[in-house]
């Protein structure tokens, strides 16, 4: 005997074939058999009139924060559904550090309250789908683009071009659908707009530019200006970059790139140039991240591997007690920045340990500064982000994890 039979209701099993009617039945939690003969269950339920289906899948839910206090994620449950999939607006709570568990619910509560929708226009597709003659229309629409002293030949011949025009085909390929850009725009312009509510929507213009990485994504107040030819992933043909650059060409890593251009709005360098002020300043972009990027890995915030943070981590005291050893912190050597704050295949510590680290360590650790500083000071954000690099390291009560 079956513990639960449902009888004669019109079961629709999900795999494309007609509805019919029939019965199914439950043993120990699994179905057991769907069909006109199943035999008895110790409990029977009459779904004449009914439909008889599989648990529904909602392959987009806002649920993230709900999923912490309602077990039964009402109503979404209400309806037949028995799965969900939850993050995939570019938001969510994994992976997150416990101590901010709460801290990261409340903010999605609150930014899930702001209305705000981007536009995005597709600048790419305008200009290699227009004819030569159609130029003028293209720079009425589109002035930014047009700079007054490059002549109109230089751009008939772009359009023309075999391999811009080959360039834009593979950007098509994986740009085709633009929506899931569209949505973590969105979802990062709120989070943007819940820290800075001064903050205009800005209209996002999406471009096949020169391959220049270091304006891959740019903000710049009401316009944002993405580069996809530079989003094609790190294995493509057309990179012929080193690997510690190409790595950053994955599409995830378009919103990282654009709070790092968003942040020179409001991080103040200031007039020094040691390595802790460097160290602090590129701390609070990273920190930043943290703040508009939750759902994002620490590995993606920094351009990283993930065995690169790995590194970083198991190495953190190494790495301190070498900058305070070598009494690099007030230096304000100017080779100090390429051996531990630009992007880089590896940090100089001129030690065999070299080839096994990654770049930008120095970056890291004001990362890990800054987020020491927020733990332990309650200050709000904008002066946080303006704050004197010295003074922010001695009340940071910053010391190695590891």
């Amino acid at each position: 005997m079956h513990d639960l039979v449902i009888r004669g209701g019109t079961i629709v099993d999900g795999t494309g074939a007609a509805a019919y009617i029939g019965d199914v039945a439950v043993k120990d939690g699994i179905i057991v058999a769907v069909g006109s003969d199943v035999g008895s269950g110790a409990r029977e339920i009459d779904a004449a009139g009914q439909i008889v289906t599989p648990g529904f899948i909602d392959t987009h839910t806002h649920l993230d924060g709900q999923a912490t206090f309602d077990e039964v994620l009402a109503p979404s449950s209400w309806h037949g559904t028995t799965t969900v999939i939850m993050g995939n607006c570019g938001f969510g709570f994994a992976p997150v550090r416990p101590q901010d568990r709460l801290f990261q619910v409340e903010v999605m509560e609150a930014v899930e309250e702001i209305p705000l929708d981007i536009k995005v226009e597709r600048f790419d597709q305008v200009f290699f789908e227009s004819k030569p003659q159609e130029l003028q229309k293209i720079k009425k629409e589109f002035p930014v683009f047009f700079p007054k002293e490059v002549p109109d030949s230089v751009w008939t011949n772009k359009i023309q071009n075999p391999l811009w025009r080959e360039l834009y085909s593979e950007v098509q390929k994986k740009y085709s659908d633009i929506e899931p850009v569209h949505s973590e725009l969105v979802t990062l312009f709120k989070h943007i707009k819940h820290y800075f509510p001064k903050t205009k929507t800005p209209k996002a213009v999406t471009v096949i530019a020169e391959m220049d990485y270091n304006t891959k994504a740019i903000y710049a107040d009401s316009l944002v200006i993405l580069s996809l030819e530079l989003y094609l992933g790190k294995a493509h043909r057309f990179y012929e970059f080193p690997k510690y650059i190409k790595q950053n060409f994955e599409q995830r890593q378009m919103m990282p790139d654009l709070v790092s251009s968003f942040a020179t709005t409001k991080i103040n360098f200031g007039k020094e140039k040691t390595l802790l002020s460097q160290m602090v300043y590129y701390g609070k972009q990273l920190y930043l991240k943290d703040l508009l990027l939750p759902a994002y890995s620490d590995a993606e915030k920094m351009g990283y591997a993930p065995k690169e943070i790995t590194w970083c981590e198991e190495n953190e005291t190494y790495i301190w007690r070498y900058f305070l050893e070598n009494e690099m912190l007030y230096s304000d050597e100017s080779k100090l920045t390429s051996r531990f704050i630009a992007p880089a295949p590896f940090s100089k510590f001129y030690l065999e340990i070299d080839n096994e680290s990654p770049g930008q360590v120095g970056a890291w650790i004001g990362w890990q500064i800054v987020r020491s500083y927020a733990e332990n000071n309650e200050v709000p954000l904008a002066k946080l982000l303006q704050m004197n690099a010295k003074e922010l390291f001695e009340k940071s009560k910053y010391k190695p994890k590891k």
